[in-house]
């Protein structure tokens, strides 16, 4: 079955790369998130829709999956190699990078699941309750807030130039 199904885990990581690489850039406040582990140390740690852990977790993935999968089509293709060597060196890469990721995948997991309040339902519905937002991603609420105003204010501005021209709901 590893032969079989371990060429899809390629286009599988190739996917996430593509899906996710918007908005897990570092930036700045990656540090201090960083720096107060996600707020266990020095009180809240502020973050945008990816928090620093989400982008390391990004990052191990594309990065660790990328080796996974060159190492992988190097052993199911041995003859291409000059020696065996290349293969053992092939062998050796494929074992600990799949090791680091699937310790890694089980902590995320974990996170993902039991270790934090709100976590898997937001992962299963794709929403989360504004006060997790707040508490959790408090910059990217901020930010989503301040969009959904500027769009409300828009629609009403539109509607109004359509309709009796007065602008509902919005102070001059």
């Amino acid at each position: 079955g590893h032969n079989l199904f371990g060429p899809l885990f390629l286009p599988a990581v190739l996917a996430i790369l593509v899906l996710f690489i918007k908005g897990n850039a570092p930036r700045l406040v990656d540090i201090t998130w960083m720096l107060k582990a996600g707020g266990l140390f020095g009180g809240h740690a502020s973050a945008g829709k990816y928090n620093a852990g989400q982008k390391v977790w990004f990052l191990l993935t594309v990065v660790l999956g990328l080796a996974i999968s060159a190492s992988g089509i190097v052993l199911l293709f041995p003859d291409l190699l000059a020696d065996r060597s290349q293969a053992q060196l092939a062998n050796l890469a494929h074992g600990i990078a799949a090791v680091i990721f699937i310790a890694v995948g089980i902590g995320h997991a974990y996170i993902g699941s039991l270790g934090m309040e709100g976590a898997f339902e937001a992962m299963s519905t794709g929403t989360v309750d504004e006060n997790w937002a707040k508490e959790h991603h408090d910059l990217w609420y901020e930010e989503h807030k301040g969009q959904a105003m500027k769009d409300r204010v828009r629609a009403e501005v539109e509607a109004g130039a359509a309709g009796d021209g007065v602008m509902h709901g919005v102070r001059p």
